[in-house]
């Protein structure tokens, strides 16, 4: 039974009948074949392409929209530098300040915090030799040398000292406080733009010279401001701030 049925299947599709002899294949059967071929071809390819791959407009489209997305990664990625940068010299500023308090109670000596645009110099005075050694130094650049946060410089001084200010706020009151109005002027390898003394006890005054004094009142609390303009229009600060008792913080992301 089951060679008969294959046989006659054959037949059907062969055009030759069971018994032997060929027979002439209807044109329902040639319908069925032509469309059994027909849809093997499941993705037809459009006329006149044949194989010829990409044309010259689609590669340009996808050349520019790559060009494009290169583009705005390098910004990000710059911005990201100098925000990491300009926060890297902020934290060295406010350790070379707690450093300078606690060299001074330590060695019982006064200790001068020398500031001017683009550093902060922290020298201690040693009385056998009558002289103010040097303690650390933050600097953005050191005499022009390739330095980790010497990249700063390269962005037209983006970031750079603004200076002391008196007293000392809350984050939130500060946007109610006008920070210095440019950076500090460079005063070479020893900043003199401004200076701040701790005293043996831990107290600190205001030793900066006639015009650049940010504080009549002694031992009232400073605020250091250090700017960030390296996106246009949008200038962030960086608030260190001394307290009376010898405190230091640090607050970032402050705008005007």
């Amino acid at each position: 039974m089951i060679s008969k049925i294959y046989r006659r299947s054959q037949a059907g599709l062969t055009g030759v009948r069971a018994g032997g002899g060929a027979r002439e294949v209807g044109p329902a059967s040639r319908a069925a074949m032509k469309r059994f071929h027909t849809n093997r071809t499941q993705f037809p390819v459009p006329p006149g392409r044949g194989d010829l791959g990409f044309s010259l407009i689609e590669l340009m489209v996808v050349l520019a929209v790559l060009a494009a997305l290169a583009t705005v990664a390098a910004v990000g990625f710059r911005r990201t530098e100098f925000a990491g940068l300009s926060r890297r010299f902020g934290a060295d500023v406010e350790g070379a300040l707690v450093q300078a308090r606690n060299v001074a109670i330590d060695r019982q000596t006064q200790v001068r915090v020398g500031v001017d645009g683009g550093q902060v110099a922290v020298t201690a005075y040693d009385a056998p030799s009558n002289s103010w050694q040097p303690v650390v130094r933050a600097a953005i650049a050191i005499d022009g040398s390739a330095v980790p946060n010497n990249a700063l410089l390269t962005n037209n001084s983006a970031v750079c000292i603004r200076g002391f200010t008196a007293g000392v706020m809350a984050p939130s009151s500060a946007v109610a406080v006008d920070p210095p109005a440019a950076c500090l002027p460079a005063s070479g390898p020893v900043p003199n733009a401004q200076v701040l003394q701790f005293e043996p006890d831990g107290r600190f005054s205001d030793l900066s010279a006639v015009g650049s004094t940010f504080t009549d009142v002694a031992n009232a609390g400073a605020t250091l401001w250090i700017s960030d303009s390296t996106v246009t229009g949008d200038t962030k600060f960086i608030m260190i701030q001394v307290f009376v008792g010898g405190l230091v913080r640090k607050f970032e992301d402050i705008r005007e």
